[in-house]
């Protein structure tokens, strides 16, 4: 009870530092959105001249993105396949409760993190089967693209940012709960819906952000023009068109500092434990028992690190590139450099199953516990078979035996019999010959 008030007083800077992050964000935004009416950009008319992208450089891309579209539905209903069989086999081999990847003693906590990745997965498999399909079609198309298109593909461009980094900042946020304060946790089982309906209304939101700002004349006009996406947005939701990217990028970067806080006080705080046992193994036991302290650090500190890089690394480049487009005047070199960013991106929805269930201990122990028990049920159903036919061979045997042995006159009398029938027979023979 005595670090309750520091513990208090720590939470409570936290959210003042993240409310004061979130206005410094929204104030950089507002100010991205006034400068970004650039006086060079054209108003009135369409570029008629726009360079078709090499063919080297589409035949890249389309390989690219066909790759993760396999690659990433067959990870993510791999992950969600063995979540399900493995949810049945309730007790994994240390004894704890497997759910969702991490080992737990506790029914409410492994449901929100069941729920939470599972979460993930279906908005993963979202993307690979709506924004990246749409992005492949966007870069073999090239300058052949109407106003609709543009806007379903901004759309989807806008859900797949804001949705990949609602889902990582919720399980972060979780995450941190479930080693800081473990009896305080806030996702809850009753409030799951809730988190659930917040982040996929704030996602849905940014798919419908494109559509909401036309006018009624570019409704009128929709399928009459055909050029580059950046050129027709411009000219048919002039200014506006950059209110949907402040907003994806708005939601990358605080959800991009919150997760880095966020494992950066897991790691603190685990660390410090796993030191804690290290010095009290040190005084207790031997060798081997510090270097699996040692080892856990390692693989603690390996995650953690990963998990940040990764999410940094895999949506950083495009929410930079979103920016550097709204400042400067756009150009056929940025228009590669942004596809390059967002293949770069798609590859969260192949890594997220790796990162956050393959990798994992528990997982990997609970995968093999699952296939030894299986081998074991088909070996035993393999000699049980076995055994039966054995027996069934065997049977017609020992009712022979059985036979014999509770009729033994009738195997002694059947040679006499033949034998008196022979005998009659020479008989007959002789006497017809006499």
């Amino acid at each position: 009870m005595c670090n309750a008030g520091p513990r208090n007083e720590s939470l409570v800077a936290d959210a003042e530092s993240y409310y004061t992050l979130y206005k410094i964000m929204v104030l950089i935004m507002f100010c991205i959105q006034i400068r970004c009416r650039i006086p060079n950009r054209m108003e009135g008319e369409i570029a008629e001249k726009v360079p078709e992208f090499p063919t080297a450089f589409v035949n890249a891309i389309m390989i690219v993105f066909i790759v993760q579209i396999v690659v990433g539905l067959i990870s993510n209903i791999t992950v969600m396949i063995f979540r399900n069989v493995l949810k049945r086999s309730k007790v994994s081999p240390s004894g704890q409760q497997w759910v969702g990847g991490v080992g737990t003693s506790s029914s409410e906590q492994a449901i929100v993190n069941a729920t939470l990745l599972t979460n993930l997965n279906v908005a993963d498999m979202i993307i690979c089967t709506t924004s990246i399909p749409m992005a492949l079609t966007y870069t073999v198309m090239g300058r052949d693209n109407g106003l609709l298109f543009c806007l379903c593909n901004e759309a989807f461009l806008s859900f797949s940012t804001s949705s990949s980094a609602l889902n990582l900042l919720v399980i972060s946020i979780n995450r941190h709960q479930t080693i800081l304060a473990p009896f305080k946790r806030t996702f809850k089982v009753k409030h799951l819906p809730y988190i659930l309906l917040t982040t996929w209304a704030l996602s849905f939101l940014g798919f419908g952000l494109p559509f909401l700002l036309l006018t009624v004349n570019s409704w009128e006009n929709i399928s009459d023009a055909h050029a580059q996406c950046f050129d027709l947005l411009n000219l048919y939701t002039p200014g506006h068109h950059f209110f949907f990217e402040c907003y994806y990028v708005l939601i990358y970067f605080v959800s991009n500092v919150i997760v880095v806080l966020c494992y950066c006080r897991i790691f603190r705080v685990a660390k410090s434990r796993i030191n804690t046992r290290t010095t009290i193994v040190q005084s207790t036991s031997n060798n081997a028992d510090q270097t699996n302290a040692k080892n856990r650090e390692k693989t603690m500190t390996h995650m953690t690190l990963m998990i940040v890089i990764t999410f940094t690394v895999c949506w950083g480049p495009h929410a930079i590139t979103s920016i550097v487009t709204m400042v400067i005047e756009p150009s056929y070199r940025l228009s590669m450099v942004r596809i390059v960013c967002l293949t770069l991106a798609y590859f969260a929805p192949l890594i997220h199953p790796l990162l956050y269930v393959f990798m994992r201990r528990s997982f990997r122990a609970e995968v093999r516990n699952f296939f030894s028990k299986s081998e074991a049920v088909s070996n035993k159903t393999l000699t049980h078979a076995r055994h039966t036919s054995i027996t069934a061979a065997k049977e017609p045997s020992r009712k022979n035996s059985r036979s014999k042995e509770l009729n033994p006159t009738e195997s002694s009398t059947l040679p006499t019999v033949s034998s008196r029938l022979n005998l009659m027979l020479k008989e007959s023979i002789s006497n017809n010959g006499m």
